[in-house]
């Protein structure tokens, strides 16, 4: 036989079905599942993209807040008309969105409700840590400005700069930290957030105990650029960690509780920090110090227990706005 010949001649049935023969056909569940994953993967992109906007959003209206003085009580009234305006701007970009389709549930599917959701120990307990992240991280550095003015003895425009800081920071930094945490381990990147949330509490204290006036304020300054290097860690990393958690069918259902321990931790901390404040304005900040170092030993524990296909953050942002997705061949649906 010649070599045309062996390269010519069709395999036998046995041998296309062997392990070494090639698979020219793609498989349709590979199929489905790239689908999957590439939506998964812009899903995360797009919720990153999300979660820097709200961000960027909230440190800009802190720095709106700024033309409110307590020497000027008229600024109010400017700083409340600016924030009602804001509504009226979210109306009109709600009316150019459309209603996306209800997905047909699939037969394997049942109807549940949250409770198959709290069955998922690793999302409750990282629901726990949000909450802890809320409440002794942005709640209690929202204290910043009544403990740098009314203990430091800091002026309302070196609040201003504070905050000024810390949102140019995040505005600078934010992009190339998400790029950079693409194959990252994802506690490990909130356990790091949370050490930086306790260093940033301790200069605070630091701050607060040996300084006044605007060295004072300089302290505080590169206190809220240290939290803010913690901030651009979280985004990037725990809303794609709870879509990544969820089957497709509870996926609302997981983001809803998701939303409500952001609302705890802010329930949680101003309720506790600020009697603690009014009390001894000192204690707060290594109390948040604890209790951020503590987080950051509970992230590194929940990695252990979370699969291994959701501990790293995703590498790429999927396909091009507009790419088709590959089509399976010729009699494969």
């Amino acid at each position: 036989m010649s070599a045309f010949e062996v390269q010519i001649r069709p395999r036998a049935p046995e041998a296309r079905a062997g392990p070494r023969a090639p698979r020219l056909v793609p498989d349709p569940d590979d199929i489905r599942a790239a689908r999957r994953l590439h939506a998964l993967a812009r899903a995360e992109r797009d919720q990153g993209r999300l979660d820097r906007a709200e961000s960027l959003a909230l440190r800009a209206l802190g720095l709106l807040e700024q033309v409110a003085s307590t020497s000027h009580p008229g600024s109010f009234t400017v700083l409340f008309l600016l924030d009602a305006a804001t509504f009226f701007i979210f109306i009109a970009v709600l009316t150019t969105i459309g209603e996306p389709a209800a997905r047909e549930p699939e037969p394997h599917e049942a109807a549940v409700g949250y409770r198959a959701v709290l069955r998922d120990r690793n999302f409750v307990w990282l629901l726990c840590l949000n909450v802890l992240f809320v409440a002794v991280g942005y709640e209690v550095f929202a204290l910043l400005p009544p403990f740098a003015k009314n203990y430091a003895g800091v002026s309302e425009r070196w609040v201003g700069t504070m905050w000024l800081a810390n949102t140019l920071l995040i505005v600078l930094i934010q992009l190339p930290v998400s790029k950079a945490l693409e194959g990252r381990r994802r506690m490990r990147a909130l356990a790091l957030m949370s050490l930086l949330f306790a260093a940033a509490a301790l200069i605070v204290l630091g701050g607060g105990v040996l300084f006044a006036g605007t060295a004072a304020a300089l302290v505080f300054v590169a206190a809220t650029l240290v939290f803010g290097l913690g901030e651009v860690l979280q985004g990037p990393t725990q809303a794609p960690l709870v879509a990544d958690l969820a089957p497709d069918h509870l996926r609302g259902r997981y983001f809803a509780l998701g939303s409500m321990s952001w609302s705890a931790g802010s329930i949680l901390g101003p309720a506790v920090g600020g009697p603690l404040l009014g009390w001894h304005p000192l204690t707060v900040w290594p109390l948040a110090a604890a209790i951020s170092v503590v987080a950051a030993f509970g992230c590194l524990a929940l990695e252990r227990r979370l699969p291994e296909r959701v501990q790293r953050s995703p590498v790429g942002g999927g396909l091009a706005e507009g790419e088709p997705m590959p089509k399976p061949a010729p009699g494969y649906t």
